[in-house]
């Protein structure tokens, strides 16, 4: 317990809240990644196919699925406020917000295709297209270069 607030302690003494106008797509990334998760944990039903087996609909409904994308950008977030912002911990959390966005992707196009989803869903669809892209352009303009922590 007293590394975990040694280590709590550590990361909350390397905020700067200025160090939020350098990473502005970060924390653009981050908002979407968090209402988009908070979306998805209060539609019960915001995915309806494929219809069997029922397992992969309550794993898709599920609340674990938008819990994953508020958690990534809850960090990136932490990560963007960081005056010591470690690259390693950019390309994980890119790469998070990546899958995220790219899995839900898969998913609405798949409903749009097979099971006539309609605009709600088509215009999903467009949003989590575009941020697909913002993800590879935010990953391409990242700092690459390797750190010590």
């Amino acid at each position: 317990m007293l590394k975990l607030k040694t280590a709590l302690l550590a990361v909350l003494s390397n905020l700067s809240f200025k160090n939020f106008k350098k990473n502005q797509l970060h924390l653009l990334l981050a908002l979407d990644l968090i209402m988009q998760g908070l979306n998805l944990i209060n539609a019960e039903h915001f995915f309806f196919f494929p219809p069997e087996p029922p397992i992969i609909l309550s794993i898709l409904n599920s609340d674990v699925v938008g819990g994953f994308g508020v958690i990534v950008g809850l960090l990136i977030v932490a990560w963007s406020a960081q005056t010591k912002a470690s690259v390693k911990t950019n390309r994980w959390l890119i790469v998070s917000a990546g899958c995220f966005f790219g899995f839900v992707f898969g998913v609405e196009l798949m409903h749009l295709i097979f099971a006539n989803a309609g605009p709600v869903m088509a215009s999903s669809l467009i949003g989590d297209f575009v941020m697909v892209l913002l993800t590879i352009y935010v990953a391409f303009k990242s700092n690459t270069l390797d750190d010590d922590y």
